[in-house]
């Protein structure tokens, strides 16, 4: 609140007209000369009487005598000696006063001029002293916030956050927080400081209070987080890609290398079994390393944001057929069964490519972790609010709890082999999340140890559902 001049230096009512109050205000010494000279003649005067009574000398006679004069003299030096004394004590009081003045107008001027709230308050918590900057944070004018209690101004629920400091406080300790509240319809956050106010015996006389806006700050910080979890994404995706590039691309294409030089070697005779196997090997290792490196593409075109998103009214059904084709000769060299429980003409609104990359991975990952004879059934149903869920079903190996929570965390190797030995590199499913993603549905998983896997996922079924 603005300190009132009035306060402390108040205006002394002059009447110009008249002038003892002119001699009084502007010449105070000589006053004091003249109270003194007057003071001694009068001194002086009784003398000059009381010597004529007792001597019976004339009055005429003893006017003549010097002491009758000197003493209305002395006594106008001592009245001048002592307005000399009074005058340099009321100087220096009022510049002291003024310069009292000064300094509390200047560090008003200051404190209204920062942009932090600053306050005092007394035991009661009533505000006794509080700057400019409340008008603007509260949208209160100093007049309605003066005198209040805190929690009026402030509210309950601002005040309970604040409570705690304010109790350690009263201990005579310092306390500094951070806290939030609804201003204006936004979050803001802010950084306190509760000085308390000691007397004698270090009594808590009142407590200061500093409360700066420190929102920018914080979005700044959590800016600055968010950068900086982008980062660490993007060097895990890196190490990722590179630990794909030299172990799970290596070690298929070094077996592939060596299929190609053994059938290529005119001294080595094969009979048409083994010739047949071979070529079998040599299949599944082609189709392995064409799938890691489709895979490797569409992920790094996923996270330099380059990958094509056209989403159309497409044929479920046809398109899981499609997808199971490429499936089909794993399946069929580990006696699997491919179910599709899909109704005919159901329709989804999804991007071609990326449907087919999801459904293409979740079956072969089922097919690879589903022993010998197992079944895996691709099947479809709606949800509540109208989206397409797919589900892909396993009854193989299933997974452990650990190992589901991980599933979908780059910088956990969650690569396992298949009930064959077959490779995995855990890339295919972080494509699935990210191509289910950008639909806007999302990806879960149920899976228990020793009995199955299931995978299901949502996109929409028409163009508004998007």
């Amino acid at each position: 609140m603005e300190l009132d001049p009035n306060q402390i230096l108040p205006e002394i009512p002059v009447d110009k007209t008249s002038h003892f109050t002119g001699i009084s205000k502007i010449n105070t010494q000589y006053l004091f000369s003249l109270i003194g000279f007057g003071i001694g003649s009068i001194i002086s005067f009784i003398i000059i009487l009381a010597e004529e009574y007792s001597g019976g000398v004339p009055v005429s006679i003893q006017h003549s005598h010097l002491h009758h004069f000197a003493i209305p003299f002395i006594f106008g030096l001592i009245g001048a000696f002592i307005a000399f004394i009074y005058g340099k004590k009321r100087i220096r009081t009022k510049k002291a006063i003024y310069e009292l003045f000064l300094s509390q107008k200047t560090l008003s001027l200051i404190f209204d001029n920062l942009p932090v709230l600053i306050s005092y308050l007394d035991t009661d918590l009533r505000y006794r002293f509080v700057n400019k900057a409340h008008e603007a944070w509260l949208g209160l004018s100093l007049n309605d916030i003066y005198g209040k209690n805190i929690e009026e101004v402030v509210g309950k629920k601002a005040f309970e956050q604040i409570s705690v400091n304010i109790s350690k406080s009263l201990t005579g300790e310092n306390s500094s927080f951070e806290s939030s509240r609804e201003i204006d319809g936004k979050e803001r956050f802010t950084n306190s400081t509760i000085i308390p106010h000691l007397g004698p015996n270090k009594k808590v006389l009142g407590f200061f209070t500093i409360v700066a806006d420190i929102t920018e700050l914080k979005i700044k910080e959590q800016k600055i987080k968010e950068q900086n979890q982008e980062l660490t994404e993007l060097n895990t995706s890196k190490d990722k890609f590179f630990s794909i590039i030299a172990h799970d691309l290596r070690g298929p294409l070094g077996g592939l290398m060596g299929l190609t030089e053994l059938m290529a070697d005119e001294t080595k005779q094969f009979t048409p079994e083994q010739n047949k196997e071979l070529k079998l090997t040599l299949s599944h290792s082609t189709r392995n390393i064409y799938t890691l490196l489709e895979n490797l593409l569409e992920w790094s075109q996923i996270q330099q944001g380059n990958i094509a998103f056209s989403p159309q009214m497409l044929d479920l059904r046809k398109l899981v057929n499609d997808c199971m084709k490429f499936v089909a000769e794993s399946a069929e060299n580990k006696a699997i069964e491919i179910v599709t429980d899909i109704p005919a003409e159901t329709k989804v609104f999804a991007d071609t490519n990326m449907l087919q990359t999801t459904i293409r991975n979740l079956a072969t990952n089922a097919v690879k972790f589903t022993q010998h004879r197992g079944t895996v059934t691709i099947s479809f149903n709606v949800a509540d609010n109208g989206s397409a869920i797919i589900s892909v079903k396993d009854t193989g190996i299933g997974m452990s709890k650990k190992l589901l929570d991980d599933l979908f965390k780059l910088d956990v190797d969650t690569r396992r082999k298949g009930t064959n030995g077959e490779p995995s590199t855990g890339l295919g499913l972080l494509l699935c999340k990210e191509f289910v993603e950008k639909h806007g549905g999302n990806l879960w998983v149920e899976s228990e140890e020793g009995k199955g896997s299931e995978f299901n996922f949502s996109i929409p079924q028409n163009a508004q559902d998007e």
